[in-house]
């Protein structure tokens, strides 16, 4: 027993008792986990079992045929025993007997196949036997030579869910072995078909699909695989040249993807020499299995003077850490081989690097720059053969970024060295040129003690090689071997031990950043440290604080610059946890790498996720897995289960690797945005633009990046496109949105540099981008960019169609002799432009510019029927010069230039011409044309106007127009409507008017004035014009003028009128004041103390909604009244209430229901609100009123009487003074905000009521106290 130290902590001796005897043997171990107890099987047939805790040895039982072998389940609730007699022997863990039946039955099993009978031996296809072969009679079943080294020894495996087991056995009768399946009651499934050649290793894979065996055939050596039917399905070739080794044990790995297949050497009858052992772990993607890594283990020696070397006797997988390998060794030796997943590539950031991936298959090394091509495995760009096995592979840094060292099973490492990387130019067979395959530079021995391993290599820098090597479990080195001279002719390097580093732990991982040269390792507690000149210092994350990943180690590290530190970038693939430096960045990541300005890594949740290194590691935003956004940039969904296998540098591209094995290369949106970027602020217009169209980026962020760096480089920009489609492509794509706002809101975070939001900004973009364009394009002087211009006309805000038809009418005045092949034809430039405009626009502005040959251009270049435009233009053709543009001008509604025409065709067309202008209501077009006042055609047009401003309610405006043109009558009645009395009067003074009918005018316009409440205005003009006292008086009175109209009573001497008149209406309007004042502090205080009722509901009830305990009920319905149709969740209901609410009566209905006072009803508060507003404007507009009545009331002793008017108005004011700021402590009500519908919730908004101004006038007498 085996401590986790690797310590010896038990050790049972058998043999001391008497437990096994001489000529015994132990035919089968396992360790039962759930009751901890070793199982042994002896074979004389006894079951041992040793107790870990009393460590006592107890015989269970014995057979007495004796045991061939054991094999418990995978869940250890059963055990099958192979006896010597060939019995298989089924019992529980208690080792109670369930079956017992005979092993190599005769018959195939449940699953025998079954012949339909379709067909005939006579019709089949025979291949190259031909015909004669359908006549020969079927062979029978011989017998075989069996195979010399088979043992003849029974072979059990179990499937993973421990549901069947198989059995492989040798068969005596015909010399070969079979493989027969089991269920776990003992019953026969299938036996697999007859193979020559069949060896005994036998192994089923975990995950239950298949099973594994090897087969000897004359020429090869093959691993085949059955089903559980018996069939084959699949093989894979060990590698050429092993002939001479032999399988004897394969096992899968916990989790199905490493098969380890122990081989020792070819025992032979002629030599007793010892054969060595070897260890081979294959692995298998896109079908095809890949020789990983071979260990080598040495033969025993014969020569009894030296000490026999130890040979391997036992091998198993970790259960826990599926690619940890346990090894035993015949002196007891306990070895333990952990590997992990990575991919070999050239890391280092420059343009030169390849981005090549090194992919391990046995001796053979696979290589595939992915800047130039990307080639899905197997396959590969370069295929390189060694003298033997590859263990890894690590890349040289910059400068000589491609180069790379493999380091053999053996020891040895082989030196690469690559061409640079060709300029992409074509040869002179019209193909770009690729790159050279590597070239070997030396072959070389790394020079290191007896017994010491070299396990993981990295190129640090130039000359300097970094190894960990392994001189025992505990204790490992880090050695640096300095590369000197190099023979590239004989393949030689001096490679020589410089420099020695003891760890305290065995290294997981080493690291070197080809870039800065800082190499970190990780050791097996989850420390991490910096190598540095032979030292090793903790790594510090900040402050004193050291790196370590306690809970279990990083089994993948990297190192990556965030913000100008350099940062350590972890993953545990077993946990799927990524971190930078101490941070946990996500809990969900099965892959990553470093790329330029990203750490690029893909989530459990199939995306692909960018974080930039220009930020500090600790800004980063937090990682969530909630629905993207559509323009988020960081974010991208892959394919499930994709894993990245590199990125290339300053480029683009992402190339993942899905389950099965195939390559798929992305282009993420933020490495794409990022290069685009850079080459922006580079001025690389080309390739950005390119770049923009290949990966469908919206155009407009050439200009919304940058816009004045755009603008005063738009020569570059242009002369760099150089393609009128390239530019027509970019301007047709401009709009007024800015890209980098909605679009690609990280498009500012560029290097630090500011914003592109931040810039500032014309206008109108397409208006200024268009026209510096244009400018640009005029500057070259190129008519062949005539179709680029055009674009930047047409895609204007207005567009310039007049001028885009002149140019085109220019192009097509050239002679065929001057219009060069470089211009396009006047056709051409319809057409496009026809592409950009909608036809029917472009007709009607060719017909505008009154030129029909251009109209007939368009014309025939659309889709217009003749029929519909040809008798149109005949007609106009016909017609006088002006007449006919003016019908041209009717016809597009361009009224008017219609009516300049038309009045231009002579007098006999007036009549015609006023038609025409009061159709169209072009009054004021036609007095500018007809401007001679003395004109009759003026007059006429101002009379008509007059008439028109009548119509539309404009009195003033047409008492004015008449007396210009000198029709005073209807001027006269136009005064009068528009309550204009003195103009009124002044025209009647014109008009010769007599006293008497001045007189029944005034009275006239009098009533008018009282009708709107003009009462100062209406006194007027009864004392002046109609001479009436009286009347005068009374309306002043009416219009509660006190003291105007007690001037008036004076001034004319009717004293009589004090008593019969003023005194008497004094009295009247002091008890309705009194009245009113008192009703309107009552109403006022009632809606206060409701408002304030209200506000404190509809708080509680919107505490409980954000609390979630509201609940409506049918007294709530009425909040919701304005929107009765959706008082259920019927999403039609609400379309259909949304959708009459559009008409101006459901909107007058609407707003009168806010305003509704109705108790309950949604907006009570603002409803109240608006009355107590109304009351106080009232009161603020009466003091004037008041005060005016009460100095009369006082004037004419009326004491009591104006006691009674102040005190009451005063108490009103005092009331109002209060209440308003009670009121108005915010501008706006307090809305019930409820989970509702959208109709609901479009109701609940909230409506501002303004408060109102209470003026500070002096309207009190101080004589009444």
């Amino acid at each position: 027993r085996v401590s986790s130290d690797y310590q010896v902590s038990t050790l049972v001796d058998l043999v001391g008792t008497e437990r096994l005897v001489p000529g015994d043997r132990v035919v089968g171990l396992e360790y039962e986990s759930g009751a901890d107890f070793v199982c042994l099987a002896l074979l004389n047939g006894d079951v041992l079992t040793f107790n870990t805790h009393s460590h006592e040895v107890e015989c269970v039982g014995s057979v007495s045929a004796g045991l061939d072998a054991m094999a418990w389940s995978p869940d250890q609730d059963l055990v099958v025993f192979v006896t010597r007699d060939q019995k298989l022997l089924l019992m529980t863990r208690e080792f109670d007997p369930v079956t017992e039946v005979a092993m190599c039955p005769e018959e195939f099993g449940e699953a025998a196949p079954v012949n339909v009978g379709w067909g005939q031996k006579e019709t089949q296809f025979h291949g190259s036997l031909g015909k004669s072969a359908a006549k020969q009679p079927a062979s029978k079943e011989g017998h075989q030579t069996p195979l010399s080294w088979d043992d003849r020894k029974v072979r059990v495996t179990w499937r993973g869910d421990g549901e069947y087991f198989a059995c492989s056995t040798f068969e005596p009768a015909i010399g070969i072995r079979k493989i027969r399946v089991w269920t776990k009651e003992c019953t026969l499934h299938s036996t697999s078909e007859k193979k020559e050649g069949l060896e005994q290793a036998l192994h089923w894979k975990p995950s239950g699909n298949l099973m594994a065996s090897t087969q000897r055939k004359p020429n090869r050596h093959d691993v085949i695989f059955f089903e559980r039917n018996g069939l084959q399905h699949g093989e894979f070739t060990l590698h050429a040249g092993r002939l001479d080794l032999v399988v004897k044990y394969m096992l899968w790995n916990g989790d199905s993807t490493v098969l380890a297949l122990w081989l020792e050497g070819m025992p032979t009858p002629q030599s007793d020499t010892p054969k060595p052992t070897t260890v081979q772990l294959w692995t298998t993607n896109n079908y095809h299995w890949y020789l990983k890594q071979e260990l080598h283990l040495p033969p025993p020696s014969n020569d009894p003077t030296h000490h026999p070397p130890p040979s391997l006797v036992g091998i198993a997988w970790d259960p826990v850490n599926p690619l940890r390998l346990h090894l035993l060794t015949s002196s007891g030796q306990y070895l333990v081989r952990q590997w992990r997943w990575t991919v070999s590539e050239s890391t280092a950031h420059t343009k030169e690097n390849m981005a090549t991936v090194a992919v391990i298959d046995g001796s053979n090394l696979l290589l595939t720059p992915f800047r130039i091509s990307v080639v899905p495995p197997p396959m590969c760009g370069h295929s390189i053969e060694l003298s033997g096995p590859v263990s890894m592979v690590t890349f040289a840094p910059p400068p000589r970024c491609n180069d790379f060292v493999a380091l053999l099973a053996d020891g040895s490492v082989a030196m690469f060295g690559c061409a640079p990387l060709p300029k992409q130019g074509k040869g002179d067979d019209g193909f770009k040129n690729v790159t050279s395959p590597p070239q070997l530079v030396a072959m070389a021995k790394l020079a290191m003690d007896k017994g010491h391993i070299l396990r993981q290599l990295s190129w640090w820098k130039t000359d300097l090689l970094l190894a960990v090597v392994s001189c025992d479990q505990s204790c490992d080195r880090i050695v640096e071997f300095s590369v000197g001279a190099v023979d590239s002719e004989k393949h030689t390097a001096d490679i020589v031990q410089c420099c020695a580093t003891s760890c305290q732990l065995p290294v997981l991982c080493l690291y070197s950043n080809p870039d800065t040269h800082t190499t970190v390792v990780e050791l097996s507690d989850g420390s991490v440290l910096r190598y540095t000149d032979g030292s090793l210092l903790p790594w510090e994350t900040g402050g004193a604080q050291s790196l370590c990943y306690p809970v279990e180690p990083c089994d993948s590290i990297s190192l990556a610059i965030f913000a100008d530190k350099e940062c350590v970038v972890g993953l545990n693939t077993r946990r799927r946890t990524l971190f930078i430096n101490d941070l946990k960045v996500a809990s969900c990541c099965t892959s990553f790498t470093i790329h330029d300005e990203f750490l690029l890594f893909t989530t459990d949740s199939h995306t692909c996720r960018c974080l930039s290194l220009l930020t500090s590691y600790k800004a980063l935003p937090p990682l969530t897995s909630d629905k993207l956004s559509v323009h988020d940039e960081t974010v991208r969904r892959v394919e499930r289960g994709s894993k990245i296998v590199t990125s290339v540098t300053h480029d683009t591209r992402l190339v993942l690797q899905m389950p099965r094995g195939n390559l798929e290369t992305i282009c993420p949106r933020a490495l794409v945005l990022t290069t685009v970027r850079r080459w922006l602020d580079e001025l690389n217009f080309r390739d950005a633009f390119v770049a923009m169209c290949k990966h469908r980026i919206n155009l407009n962020l050439m200009y919304d990046h940058n816009p004045p760096r755009f603008l005063s480089h738009v020569k570059d920009f242009v002369f760099q496109l150089d393609v009128v489609n390239r530019l027509n492509l970019f301007l047709t794509d401009l709009k007024e949105e800015d890209v980098t706002v909605t679009m690609y809101p990280g498009s500012g975070e560029v290097s630090g540099k500011m914003a592109s939001s931040s810039y500032p900004k014309p206008a109108n973009k397409v208006d200024t981008v268009c026209n510096a364009v244009r400018q640009a394009l005029l500057e070259l002087g190129e008519d062949r960019f005539l179709l680029s211009v055009i674009t930047t006309m047409v895609k204007k805000t207005s567009p310039e169609l007049e001028a885009v038809l002149e140019e085109i009418s220019r192009l097509k005045a050239l002679s065929p002799a001057t219009n060069g092949t470089h211009l396009p034809t006047p056709e051409e430039a319809i057409k496009y432009t026809l592409f950009l405009v909608d036809v029917n626009q472009l007709f009607d502005v060719a017909l505008g510019m009154y030129d029909f040959d251009l109209v007939l251009m368009v014309a025939e270049r659309s889709q217009k029927d003749p029929k519909e435009y040809l008798p149109f233009l005949n007609e106009l053709r016909r017609l006088p010069l002006h007449y006919q543009r003016f019908r041209i001008d009717q016809h597009l509604k361009r009224y008017g230039k219609a009516l300049v025409h038309l009045s231009q065709c002579g007098t006999e067309r007036f009549d015609e011409c006023v038609a025409f202008m009061c159709q169209h209501s072009l009054y004021r077009e036609a007095l500018g044309i007809f401007n001679d006042k003395s004109s009759p055609q003026y007059k006429t047009i101002a009379s008509a106007y007059g008439d028109y401003l009548v119509e539309k309610a404009q009195y003033k405006d047409a008492g004015i127009m008449f007396t210009l043109c000198g029709n005073l009558l209807k001027a006269l009645a136009a005064f009068e409507k528009a309550k204009m009395w003195s103009e009124v009067f002044v025209l009647s003074s014109k008009l010769g008017y007599v006293e008497a009918e001045r007189i029944q005018l005034a009275r006239r316009v009098a009533a008018s004035l009282k009708d709107a409440r003009c009462h100062g205005d209406a006194a007027t003009v009864l004392l002046d014009y109609a001479k009436d006292v009286d009347e005068c008086v009374d309306c002043l009175l009416q219009g509660s003028l006190w003291e105007e109209a007690q001037r008036i009573v004076y001034l004319h001497g009717r004293w009589e009128l004090v008593e019969t008149c003023l005194k008497p209406s004094l009295v009247q309007a002091q008890q309705s004041l009194v009245a009113l004042v008192l009703n309107m502090k009552e109403t006022f205080s009632r809606h206060v103390s409701r408002l304030e009722i209200v506000r404190v509901e509809k708080a509680k009830r919107q505490q409980a909604i954000e609390d979630g305990t509201y609940a409506a009920d049918e007294k709530d319905a009425d909040l919701f009244s304005d929107t009765s149709s959706v008082t259920g969740l019927s999403v039609a209901s609400s379309r259909a209430s949304k959708a009459s609410g559009r008409s101006s009566k459901n909107r007058r209905k609407t707003e009168r229901k806010k305003r509704s006072m109705k108790e309950g009803s949604l907006h009570e508060d603002v409803a109240l609100m608006d009355a107590v507003s109304e009351l106080a404007c009232t009161a603020d507009r009466m003091q004037e009123e008041v005060g005016s009545l009460l100095r009369l009331l006082a004037l004419y002793d009326y004491m009591a009487l104006a006691s009674s008017l102040q005190s009451e108005f005063a108490a009103l004011m005092g009331v109002v003074r209060d209440g308003v700021p009670r009121v108005w402590k915010s501008a706006s009500s307090v809305v019930l905000k409820s989970e509702l519908p959208d109709m609901r919730q479009s109701a609940a908004m909230e409506i501002e009521v303004q408060a109102p101004k209470v003026r500070e006038l002096s309207w009190q007498l101080g004589m009444l106290g």
